[in-house]
């Protein structure tokens, strides 16, 4: 169409986002998105989140069709850590085998 710009020519716009309205656009898009999604989802949720409220990694389990939620006890970094890192991939693991029915070596 002959829509009007959204900058008047010679106008500045500004496109920086705060990374606190990034996470929330992706939590939104992901609780929205989590119904339509058919196959299996492993949503891992950080009990002592520190970028976000982890209600809403919850919401995205039980929104998804097939979704599990899986809590770990610690922060939002802490699970890229051993100890929590070796359980989250023990998880995984585990998540996976029985999806895709394959046992471990």
């Amino acid at each position: 169409g002959d829509g009007k710009p959204t900058v008047d020519p010679g106008g500045r716009f500004d496109n920086r986002v705060a990374a606190a309205n990034a996470v929330g656009i992706a939590v939104t898009s992901a609780k929205r998105a989590a119904r339509n999604i058919s196959a299996p989802l492993m949503v891992c949720v950080s009990e002592r989140e520190t970028l976000m409220d982890p209600r809403h990694a919850e919401e995205v389990a039980r929104n998804a069709p097939r979704g599990e939620a899986r809590y770990y006890d610690g922060d939002h970094f802490a699970v890229y850590h051993r100890p929590l890192l070796d359980e989250l991939l023990a998880d995984q693991t585990t998540f996976l085998q029985r999806h895709l029915h394959v046992r471990g070596a």
